[in-house]
């Protein structure tokens, strides 16, 4: 397998040093320097001693502390790709410590480790992680595309195979991640490298749907269900198997001899089961007891499994946004009501007074019930359409093009917007993640309240201690730009106004020194290198900025070859990240206006 991290890189000539100004040079310091300055994170103390480890074993002990480790990691992805991160900095940096050859070691440590990964399948919150990487339209899909087909080659039978497709499934179509849930249907209708209709597990998946095991049928029944709610419009793979079990493709026709097999009258049962069976067992008619009877399975009275109970929730949103919302699951801090979701039932029950141990709210039922409050205009589907377009093209730049990072303190922002105003919101905060510094903790005033969620790499919205999705009502898209606009207004277009200073004061000396500040881009000149202090700091508030500039790099080559013309390496100037502190004592976070961040959400709502 071969690496995006292997080819080979610029070396760092006259890397910039000193206090991250960018004006200071000098030739290219060691590696072990930069080594040292990266374990000031405290995010990468143990990637560190790993890289360190690597270096000073020999080949046996490299192989037996990388296996332990990627045993380790194996649960985590986001800190695998911490690793190998840190190890692609160095890798830029002369790599006199092997790390290129070092991510390729690792890589096939946790090949081995999936043979051995506990729990199997993994739990969906871990599964939508590695789809997360798979998705990745930088280095990481290639990583996650090798992991993941390992897992699902690890399925040598029906049983585990719809055991693992059926976690799969909850992760992707659970997710708040679109281009997660795009996978996902992918997946599941043979249509990636993931999931072949030549590979065993796809003939397995086909054996299930006449399994004698009960547990089994169940969930194959279930993935069949959530295949029918959520793919409506793309090949259906189990549904054509069914629909072409007696066939003449191979796949089909070696399923179904091999079921016949194993229990021919449960086959031949099944296959003689009136359609209307399956409506009931699914919840979509009513039970007709004297025909349920001809079913071979006595699944009906089961309690339905989690893929079925979100497949139900998202059919009843479905319908709820068809009829216009008249009675939805409301979750407010006054208490759980099943009511009309009225603007001004929500904005009344915000209005009241919190309890003095009140804690931010942070399920994501609340920020359901929350989706609500919002403009009337988005009953109009064509302006949620622009909406979610609108929120597209601010996470592409929030991703590809910030001007700025937050400040390690916090960014707040007061809402000063009439219609914002007027709906209840009051201002919003944007903190770093304490776990792991891609990741952005928004915590949102409504009325007394604060509700709180975590956006992060991707800008998908997620519970803050679960990493749980949080996938909203199609009003939610409101909610999200209000976000993500004044988010952009603080990383990307400097439509905001600081009301506090960020610096010494001005010429008098009169003002307060902050304890922080935020770094802002620089493009630096032709040949220089962000520093390692300007390296360790942008990681800190969130940055990769070796990976940023490795990925433009990547994408000017792409650029010049669809021109036509021929790509010079020694043309290309890099970014960076200046003037960014971070003190050892935290202070407050950093108070701004942004008064025009509403602006795009004004024309579109017609308001």
């Amino acid at each position: 397998m071969v690496l995006f991290f292997m080819t080979e890189r610029p070396s760092f000539a006259q890397m910039p040093q000193g206090d991250g100004t960018g004006q200071e040079h000098e030739q290219r310091p060691s590696t072990q320097a930069l080594l040292d300055a990266l374990s000031q994170s405290p995010h990468l103390r143990g990637v560190v001693e790993l890289i360190r480890g690597y270096q000073a074993f020999n080949s046996e002990k490299r192989r037996r502390l990388l296996d332990h480790k990627a045993r380790e990691m194996i649960n985590s992805p986001m800190k695998i790709t911490q690793a190998i991160d840190t190890m692609g900095i160095l890798g830029d940096a002369g790599d006199t410590l092997g790390a290129k050859n070092m991510i390729v070691d690792f890589v096939h440590a946790l090949e081995r480790a999936v043979k051995d990964m506990q729990p199997f399948p993994p739990d969906p919150g871990v599964l939508e992680q590695w789809l997360v990487l798979f998705s990745d339209q930088s280095n990481y899909n290639v990583i996650g595309r090798v992991l993941l087909r390992k897992m699902i080659q690890r399925c040598g039978d029906p049983k585990s195979t719809i055991n693992f497709l059926y976690e799969l499934a909850l992760a992707g179509f659970t997710s708040s991640d679109a281009i997660v849930f795009r996978e996902i249907n992918n997946i599941l209708s043979y249509q990636s490298t993931l999931l072949t209709s030549d590979d065993p597990q796809a003939r397995y998946a086909l054996e299930a749907i006449f399994h004698r095991d009960e547990q089994c049928v169940r969930k194959t029944r279930e993935l069949l269900l959530a295949q029918g709610v959520f793919m409506n419009n793309q090949q259906q793979a189990f549904y054509r198997a069914v629909d072409a079990v007696v066939g003449e493709q191979p796949m089909y026709r070696k399923a179904l001899q091999t079921a016949f097999e194993s229990d021919e009258e449960g086959v031949k049962a099944l296959l003689q089961t009136p359609s209307d069976i399956f409506e009931m067992l699914d919840g979509r008619k009513p039970i007709d007891l004297k025909l349920i009877k001809t079913y071979p399975w006595s699944l009906l009275f089961e309690k339905p499994g989690p893929l079925k109970l979100w497949c139900d929730e998202v059919l009843a949103m479905r319908e709820n946004e068809r009829t216009g919302g008249k009675k939805v699951a409301i979750h407010l801090p006054t208490g759980h009501f099943v009511d009309e979701p009225k603007r001004e039932f929500i904005q009344k029950a915000l209005e009241t007074d919190p309890s003095a141990n009140q804690q931010p709210l942070e399920s994501g039922m609340y920020w359901n019930t929350l989706s609500y409050l919002s403009p009337e205009s988005l009953f109009v589907e064509q302006r949620r359409r622009e909406l979610r377009l609108r929120n597209d093209t601010l996470i592409e730049q929030l991703r590809n093009d910030p001007t700025c990072l937050l400040n390690p303190d916090g960014d707040r922002v007061e809402f000063s917007d009439s219609l914002l105003t007027e709906l209840g919101y009051k201002e919003v905060l944007f903190a770093i993640g304490e776990e792991n510094p891609q990741d952005t903790v928004v915590t949102l005033t409504a009325g007394n309240y604060q509700y709180r969620v975590l956006l992060d790499a991707r800008f998908a919205l997620r519970e803050v201690k679960t990493r749980k999705s949080i996938v909203l009502p199609s009003r939610g898209v409101f909610i999200e730009n209000v976000l993500l606009e004044h988010l952009h207004a603080i990383m990307c277009s400097g439509k905001r106004k600081e009301k506090e200073h960020t610096r010494n004061g001005g010429e008098g000396g009169g003002g307060e020194q902050r304890r922080s500040r935020r770094a802002h881009r620089r493009l630096l000149p032709l040949g220089d290198n962000p520093t390692p202090q300007q390296i360790v700091f942008a990681l800190q508030c969130g940055r990769d900025v070796v990976r940023w500039n490795r990925e433009r790099e990547e994408e000017a080559k792409k650029s010049a070859s669809a021109r036509g013309e021929q790509f010079e390496p020694g043309k290309f100037r890099k970014y960076t990240f200046v003037s960014g502190y971070k003190s050892k004592t935290p202070g407050p976070p950093v108070v701004s206006d942004a008064p025009q961040a509403a602006v795009e959400l004004h024309k579109i709502l017609g308001v």
